[in-house]
């Protein structure tokens, strides 16, 4: 039932923050971009077959962000109870609005057999809070009340580098 509540969140905040999805495959590392026609990323490594037909290979620890079939990861900080680990992993970007970055992470549950899936509000690049497997409406009046800028402005920072 979690997992299905999780689930219908996550569509409808896709749904509802359109625009986020990425045409174009994707890798960023910290010597280079790289646009993809097909990438696939596995645990060790990333493989992208550019526009022109060339095989590339990445290590994943390389990896800064990329983007697959319209949705994009980006190494991010890892919080523990609203403090930060010194860890960074991959967060999947699920939603961008008022200048407010919101990342899904999941973990595994041992103690349940489940995942359980984090989701960090980030206002540039910090780490506002951080919620376990929250509600939609939770995560929605959130973004929704904090920093009332456009959302061109959101997009223009988002679309750019680091």
């Amino acid at each position: 039932m979690r997992t299905t509540m999780i689930i219908a969140a996550l569509l409808l905040m896709n749904h509802f923050m359109n625009g986020q999805a990425f045409k174009t495959d994707f890798v960023v590392t910290d010597k280079d971009t790289v646009f993809c026609e097909n990438l696939r990323v596995g645990n060790a490594k990333a493989i992208c077959r550019t526009m022109d037909g060339e095989k590339l290979s990445f290590k994943t620890g390389d990896l800064i962000k990329y983007a697959r079939d319209g949705r994009m990861w980006e190494k991010m900080p890892v919080y523990t109870n609203n403090e930060a680990t010194g860890k960074s992993e991959m967060m999947e970007l699920v939603a961008y609005r008022n200048n407010i970055a919101v990342y899904r992470h999941e973990k595994f549950n041992p103690v349940s057999s489940t995942f359980d899936a984090y989701f960090y509000l980030y206002s540039k690049d910090n780490c506002i809070t951080l919620q376990k497997n929250p509600g939609i409406q939770e995560l929605r009046a959130f973004v929704n009340e904090s920093y009332k800028e456009g959302f061109e402005a959101a997009k223009a920072q988002l679309t750019s580098g680091r």
